[in-house]
This record gives structure tokens, C-alpha cells and sequence, in this order.
């Protein structure tokens, strides 16, 4: 007997296992694709930076938290969600004091090679 022929019940077994592995890809790509956001988006209580405002807040008498993301960047679009719950806190406790904002560090590649 061949050891590469499988009997009926074992091709049965093995397809039903990835059938299973394959949905469960498809559950695990749908979700890390939901838990990304797009960081180009407009965030409310965050201030999108461009080198037209970039010395109007930075430097200021308000402290200034900057995030330098990249559109494509699997990290920057995780934050995200949490760059919002950052402006919300912020803006319900620091009495204009704090400012959360951003910078398109491709689209504004000048700004963020500032030092």
C-alpha cells in the first residue's frame, strides 16, 4: 500500500479542519482590520499640524503633545483610538492648557525632521 494514498474518512477529517483554520483566518482579518483606524482622518479634540499652524501652537503658552504618524504605518493606525480618548480627557480636564495634535510626518516630511 502506497503511504501517500488517504482513505476516505481521513480526506473527510482533514478538509473539515481547513474549512475551520480558514474561517477562522477570515474572523482574525476582519477583526485586525476594524481594530485599525485611519490616522489621516479627522479626530475630534485633536489639531491636525501643517507647517501653516506649526509655530501658531507648537512652543506656545499651552504644553503641546505631537504625534508624528505615517499613513501606512500598522502602529500609527492603532493609536488611533487611543489618540481620541487622549483629546476627550484632554479637553475635559486641562482647561485649554493641553494640546493633543498630529503631523502627517509624509505628507509633511519638513516638520518632522525639525529638531
Amino acid at each position: 500500500r502506497c503511504p501517500f494514498v488517504l482513505n476516505p474518512k481521513t480526506i473527510v477529517t482533514i478538509m473539515a479542519k481547513l474549512i475551520t483554520l480558514v474561517g477562522t483566518l477570515m474572523a482574525l482579518a476582519v477583526a485586525t482590520t476594524m481594530a485599525f483606524a485611519d490616522p489621516t482622518e479627522n479626530i475630534e479634540g485633536v489639531t491636525n499640524l501643517t507647517p501653516e499652524n506649526f509655530d501658531n501652537i507648537v512652543g506656545k503658552d499651552a504644553a503641546v503633545l505631537v504625534e508624528f504618524y505615517a499613513p501606512w504605518c500598522g502602529h500609527c493606525k492603532s493609536l488611533v483610538p487611543e489618540y481620541a480618548k487622549l483629546a476627550a480627557a484632554a479637553a475635559g480636564s486641562a482647561n485649554g492648557k493641553v494640546v493633543i495634535a498630529k503631523v502627517n510626518a509624509d505628507a509633511h516630511n519638513a516638520l518632522a525632521s525639525r529638531s
